[in-house]
């Protein structure tokens, strides 16, 4: 696995926290319970004592704000990687999601 896209997944990981830190603490627990500790639905809404669909409702917030976060973080990196070449160094990978 190449430096390159060892950073670009840490990046993209710390878009998703960003992206997650923007949620309320309700929804993020729940998406956390259910994409971290690979819980069901059902089993988020006993834990949490919160009815099936509210626990629906909020991991589908959750989803949406970080699928959102993230394209548009995969889309610039494709626009400028291509326009750059094949080239790019760490620093200017860096450089390209700092701006983000």
């Amino acid at each position: 696995e190449s430096m390159d896209s060892v950073i670009s997944a840490h990046e993209l990981m710390e878009r998703m926290e960003h992206s997650l830190a923007r949620l309320s603490e309700e929804c993020r627990t729940v998406y956390r319970l259910h994409i971290y500790d690979g819980m069901k639905v059902s089993e988020i809404s006993q834990q949490l004592s919160l009815p099936y669909k509210q626990v629906e409702n909020r991991l589908g917030q959750a989803r949406k704000t970080v699928r959102q976060e993230l394209k548009a973080c995969v889309c610039l990196f494709i626009v400028l990687t291509s326009a750059c070449g094949l080239g790019q160094t760490r620093s200017e990978l860096h450089l390209v999601f700092a701006t983000l």
